[in-house]
């Protein structure tokens, strides 16, 4: 059984990769979204699913650049995010 990772992203997002890990970036990926370039003005809902998980932890989202980010632009506008199964 997979845990399910569900985002809303929103406008001018550019080529990025969002990680999610618990208790520590440093500990346990437990997924990887890949978050395509979208126009303007335009909300996408994400879905992937992830490793199974019990119990409770601390969620860490880490937001890479798939290319050279263009600094005229946001990274990554997310609107929302939830974990379930």
């Amino acid at each position: 059984m997979f845990i399910q990772f569900t985002c809303k992203t929103r406008s001018n997002t550019q080529d990025a990769t969002i990680e999610i890990h618990i208790d520590s970036i440093s500990v346990q990926l437990l997924g990887i979204v890949n978050v395509a370039v979208y126009q303007e003005e335009t909300a996408n809902t994400i879905h992937t699913a992830a490793q199974k998980v019990t119990g409770i932890h601390n969620i860490y989202l880490v937001v890479r650049s798939k290319k050279d980010h263009d600094k005229s632009k946001d990274l990554l506008n997310l609107e929302w995010f939830e974990v379930g199964r």
